[in-house]
C-alpha cells in the first residue's frame, strides 16, 4: 500500500498555485484541474447560502485563487482546499 503524506498546512500556496494552474502542456494536470473545478463548484453549490457567501464566484481554479486572495476574507475551508490543491498539483506536475 502506498501512503502519501502531505505536510505543512501553514504555507501560503497562492504564488505556486497561480503558476501551476496556468501551466500548459501537461494533459494530466489539465484534466485534474478541470475535474477539480467541477467538484469544487458542486460542493460549494451544496453548501447552505450562509456558507457560500464567503466563497468568491469562479469559473477556473486560477480565478478562485486570485479572487479569494483579493477578497482578503479568511475562510479556513478555502484555505485548506487551496493548500491541498497546491500539494496535489505539485505531486501531479
Amino acid at each position: 500500500m502506498d501512503v502519501i503524506l502531505f505536510g505543512d498546512q501553514t504555507v501560503d500556496p497562492q504564488q505556486f498555485l497561480l503558476k501551476i494552474v496556468r501551466r500548459k502542456g501537461s494533459p494530466l494536470l489539465s484534466s485534474f484541474l478541470e475535474q477539480v473545478q467541477i467538484a469544487l463548484q458542486d460542493e460549494i453549490s451544496a453548501l447552505p447560502a450562509s456558507c457560500r457567501k464567503g466563497v468568491p464566484a469562479f469559473s477556473t481554479p486560477a480565478e478562485l485563487v486570485e479572487r479569494y486572495h483579493a477578497a482578503e476574507q479568511p475562510n479556513i475551508a478555502i484555505e485548506s482546499t487551496l493548500t491541498c490543491l497546491a500539494q496535489l498539483t505539485h505531486f501531479i506536475g
